[in-house]
């Protein structure tokens, strides 16, 4: 459950003051180039025009019934990330106002007038995906499209036997916006401690005390879905009986995956479902709104409505 805070720091009280005047100044602006579309002056009727702290770090909550709207910014008021909080507030009041699938296409007018507006459109992949943006030039700007992307991985299994200093650094290194959450391995179960941030923007390592070695289960984003079972662990499960793992980055068949972009997507899905038996394929339009929850034996397949082309094939 999201909690907002009460108590507030100095930079925090000024980072929300400024957030707030420009989502205000943005969401005013569109009602006045789009007149007729009602939207616009609905968001700006039901919300209270204020921006309060959250506690979950750049993490946006609004309940339209109060309208009021939150997020949560660290003591310095994440002076370096106030573009991405204003237009992660502006998208949550669009879609928690307008329903599917009107809100992906006033979302995209919105962050594009928000640019003309000086607003730097610092989103992630991630971003992307859950407002229904794969379609849009952002995407592919961000280098988040077709299947060799650096998009987020979900787990992190090559660092299984490392010093927890060393994961850290290599994880830090390729990610530096991504939030890590050490465990102790005999915490397993407990209550998470990665609260304050959301879990699609969290790694969770488990090391062992002693030796400091990152141990079982394998890092990975805490928004994983949890599986049980063998099979529910493989993403292939061949003849021998070899567990084998989702694609790495390195996947040699992501080259094959290259291949499939551009294709109609009924005929993706039946080649993905006969080279990966025991994979769960998943098809969605890429103006759908992608959940951020994952599996590590999922292929989403993403593709453009209008022509039944595939767009982009990823993991999770």
């Amino acid at each position: 459950m999201f909690i907002e805070k009460t108590e507030q720091s100095e930079s925090q009280r000024h980072a929300l003051f400024s957030i707030q005047g420009r989502v205000h100044a943005i969401l005013t602006s569109m009602r006045t180039a789009q007149p007729d579309e009602p939207v616009w002056f609905r968001v700006l009727k039901t919300w209270d025009g204020t921006v309060r702290l959250g506690t979950r770090y750049l993490d946006p909550s609004y309940t339209p019934e109060t309208g009021r709207l939150s997020i949560g910014l660290d003591s310095h008021g994440s002076p370096t990330k106030h573009d991405r909080a204003v237009l992660r507030l502006l998208n949550t009041l669009i879609t928690k106002t307008t329903a599917a699938p009107q809100c992906t296409v006033l979302v995209r007018q919105a962050v594009e007038h928000a640019e003309s507006m000086g607003v730097r459109v610092d989103l992630t992949c991630d971003d992307f995906r859950e407002f229904g943006l794969l379609a849009s030039q952002y995407y592919t700007a961000a280098g988040c499209g077709g299947t060799h992307h650096d998009r987020r991985r979900a787990s992190f299994e090559e660092l299984l036997g490392r010093h927890v200093d060393d994961a850290t650094a290599m994880v830090k290194a390729a990610y530096p916006d991504l939030h890590i959450s050490l465990r102790k391995w005999d915490l397993i179960g407990g209550a998470g401690t990665y609260d304050v941030h959301p879990e699609n923007e969290t790694l969770v390592i488990y090391y062992d005390d002693v030796s400091k070695k990152v141990v079982l289960p394998e890092p990975r984003l805490a928004s994983v879905q949890q599986m049980d079972g063998v099979e529910n662990h493989c993403f292939m499960l061949p003849d021998d009986g070899m567990c084998l793992g989702a694609p790495r980055v390195v996947h040699p068949d992501r080259d094959q995956w290259d291949a499939l972009i551009g294709k109609l997507v009924t005929d993706v899905n039946d080649t993905l479902k006969f080279r990966y038996p025991h994979a769960v394929v998943e098809t969605s339009p890429i103006t759908y709104k992608i959940p951020p929850i994952r599996r590590l034996d999922r292929i989403r397949v993403s593709f453009d409505p209008e022509t039944a082309r595939v767009v982009a094939i990823t993991v999770g």
